[in-house]
């Protein structure tokens, strides 16, 4: 089973470098494709004169940064049938594609929802471990839900992508519920959503609007999200 990976990116030349590298390390023969939202500190270029690649899409929002419309351009042009998706801060780590692997010969036709560790801004220390890993209990995978699916660690049947029409670039502009609400219309069809206990990344620190600002447009998602699913603000 080969895979379409599509690294999305937004002016982090410096980690997508070392996850890029890493991704054809374990997995040569896939197919990589950088999905950039006009990135302006250089990423095109350096991917360009990389030869990582074998797809670089640039696709420029007109309300702030593009997530799910980066994704979404990402994942149209994936020619493998099952897609990963991976921040340009998540370095994936050995067996990393061996765990998705694992869930959809075991599962078929399901999502793969990875573990994601937070590190400092060099991968060396440890920050906040995953606290969907206490449900493994051992196993390799287990079901997961809607509330514990993050978009940024993430592997489907492109199939499963076209059935709930992609990613909603209503959320663009913002930050947050996205990946949540993909999980949920997914669910809804009663498509599983299982962790992958074996696909693990260091999610790598990097720095944040200032506080204020990251909280309005989080709470921004927040309330697009109950509105469209009928939800009471949680």
């Amino acid at each position: 089973m080969q895979f379409s990976v599509v690294i999305c990116s937004y002016n982090k030349l410096e980690s997508i470098a070392i996850v890029a590298e890493e991704v054809r390390q374990q997995l040569p023969d896939g197919e990589l494709i950088l999905s950039d939202d006009f990135s302006s500190d250089g990423t095109p270029e350096w991917a360009k004169k990389s030869g990582l690649f074998d797809k670089i899409v640039l696709q420029r929002g007109d309300d702030g940064y593009c997530l799910n419309t980066i994704r979404n351009h990402g994942v149209e042009a994936a020619k493998m049938q099952h897609v990963v998706l991976l921040d340009a801060d998540c370095l994936p780590q050995k067996g990393y594609f061996d765990g998705h692997r694992f869930v959809f010969q075991t599962f078929g036709n399901c999502v793969s929802v990875g573990v994601t560790h937070q590190y400092d801004k060099l991968g060396k220390n440890m920050l906040l471990q995953d606290w969907r890993e206490s449900s493994l209990k051992g196993k390799q995978s287990v079901d997961v839900g809607w509330r514990g699916s993050f978009g940024g660690n993430i592997a489907f049947p492109k199939s499963i992508w076209e059935s709930v029409n992609g990613f909603d670039e209503g959320f663009n502009g913002a930050w947050g519920y996205e990946d949540l609400d993909f999980a949920l219309r997914v669910q809804n069809l009663g498509i599983a959503l299982k962790l992958s206990g074996q696909s693990v990344v260091r999610h790598l620190a990097h720095p944040l609007n200032a506080k204020a600002q990251a909280s309005n447009l989080y709470n921004r998602n927040h309330r697009v999200f109950c509105d469209k699913h009928g939800f009471p603000p949680f």
